[in-house]
C-alpha cells in the first residue's frame, strides 16, 4: 500500500443556518468522486440543489450514503465545535478512506485497517443572528452574506475537484470510508466519532 495521501481543504467560514448543507454537499462530492466504478446517471448518481445557495450538484443516490453523512454532520454540531469568539466556533471534520488489510499476530489473524487517502475540512461557523425582517439594511446584509458564502462553496469545491484528480494511480480496487469529527484520524483524546460506512459493496467494491 502506498503511504497515505493528505489531502486539506482550505478553511471556511459559514453562517450556521448554511453550515449544514454546505458540509453535508462537499461530503457528497468528494465520496462520489472517489466511488471506484463506472456510475450512471439516475441509477447511482441523482442532481440536487442547495435551499439557500444556487448551483446543481450531484450525489450517489444511495439512501445509506446520505444518511450517514446526515448522521456524521448532526453530531459534529453537537460535539464538534468549540467557542473561540463572540458567536463563532470552530471545529474539524475528516473523511478517511481506507482499506482491511489482514495481517498475523501472537492471537492469530486480524485486520488492520489501513488508510491511504485523508481529506480533511476545517470549519468556522457563524452564530450571529441571521436578519430576517424587512427592512432595507437587513435585505442588504442577507444579500451580503448569501454573495460571500456562494464564493465560498464555489471556492471550496474548485478545491475538491483539483485535489480528486491527484493520486488516481494509487487507489485500491476495493475500499470503505470513515467520517471522522474532530480532524484526527487516530484520536489522542479530543472529540473523534468515527462511522464505519458499511453495506456497500456495489458501489464499493468492484
Amino acid at each position: 500500500m502506498a503511504n497515505r495521501h493528505d489531502k486539506p481543504l482550505p478553511e471556511i467560514e459559514l453562517p450556521r443556518y448554511l453550515a449544514s448543507e454546505t458540509l453535508s454537499l462537499i461530503l457528497h462530492t468528494i465520496i462520489l468522486l472517489r466511488a471506484p466504478k463506472t456510475l450512471s446517471m439516475g441509477v447511482d448518481v441523482v442532481e440536487f440543489r442547495l435551499e439557500d445557495l444556487d448551483g446543481v450538484y450531484q450525489k450517489l443516490k444511495y439512501a445509506e450514503v446520505s444518511k450517514n453523512i446526515d448522521e456524521q454532520v448532526d453530531v459534529f454540531f453537537k460535539t464538534g465545535l468549540a467557542d473561540i469568539g463572540p458567536d463563532l466556533s470552530k471545529g474539524s471534520l475528516s473523511l478517511c478512506f481506507h482499506v482491511n488489510k489482514p495481517t498475523n499476530s501472537w492471537f492469530g489473524p486480524k485486520t488492520e485497517k489501513v488508510t491511504f487517502e485523508r481529506w480533511s475540512l476545517p470549519v468556522l461557523i457563524n452564530t450571529t443572528p441571521r436578519p430576517l425582517d424587512d427592512s432595507t439594511a437587513s435585505v442588504i446584509e442577507r444579500n451580503r452574506t448569501r454573495v460571500t458564502s456562494q464564493k465560498i462553496v464555489a471556492d471550496v469545491m474548485a478545491r475538491v475537484y483539483d485535489l480528486s484528480l491527484e493520486g488516481l494511480e494509487s487507489l485500491p480496487r476495493e475500499y470503505q470510508y470513515d467520517i471522522a469529527i474532530g480532524g484526527a484520524e487516530e484520536s489522542t483524546g479530543g472529540r473523534d466519532s468515527f462511522t464505519r460506512m458499511a453495506g456497500m459493496p456495489m458501489l464499493f467494491n468492484t
